[in-house]
């Protein structure tokens, strides 16, 4: 009986500490890109988010960041704009009121980028500084057709806020959206 009941005590002790522990890294990595033969850099493209309404303010932060970016690589009179389509059951009145109402035609762009979240973990929620996220950034290209031009996703590790690394982010969008 001590026998058996020490081989059990064994294995549940070899099991438990047998773990080894990973390290949490924070960055943003390309997880998937699949373009057509024939994709081309569009001409004027509009960025539609879509999800729940308590991303607004990632939403928007990640906007600000793809605006720059495009400013700063390509020539005035590229046609960017951004489109929201949050929706929630419940939102708060806070998140509905910074979201923006803009509102655009499709048709008038040469492309469409649908952006989502998906996969979205998060742990050590109590601890302030230390709070980990991980979530897949998703980019759907769609062309006037409705056809898928391109398909993104972007693995992201951050600490502290989901926002963290938006730059990162809007820099791979870029690269790879408007590279031939």
């Amino acid at each position: 009986m001590k026998k058996t009941l020490l081989f059990i005590l064994l294995c549940i002790t070899c099991q438990a500490f047998s773990q080894h522990k990973e390290k949490f890294k924070s960055g943003v990595k390309v997880t998937t890109v699949e373009k057509v033969a024939e994709y081309q850099k569009p001409a004027s493209l509009l960025f539609v988010f879509k999800g729940d309404t308590h991303l607004g303010a990632f939403f928007l932060d990640l906007e600000n960041h793809i605006k720059r970016r495009f400013k700063k690589e390509l020539k005035k009179g590229y046609q960017l704009n951004f489109m929201y389509e949050l929706t929630s059951e419940n939102p708060a009145d806070y998140e509905v009121e910074i979201i923006p109402k803009r509102k655009f035609d499709k048709a008038n762009y040469q492309s469409v980028a649908y952006v989502t979240i998906s996969d979205f973990k998060g742990w050590d929620s109590d601890l302030y500084k230390k709070r980990k996220q991980n979530y897949n950034l998703n980019i759907i290209l769609k062309g006037k057709n409705s056809t898928e031009l391109l398909t993104l996703v972007l693995n992201v590790s951050n600490y502290f806020t989901i926002d963290r690394k938006n730059r990162n982010s809007s820099k791979l969008i870029y690269e790879h959206l408007m590279e031939k």
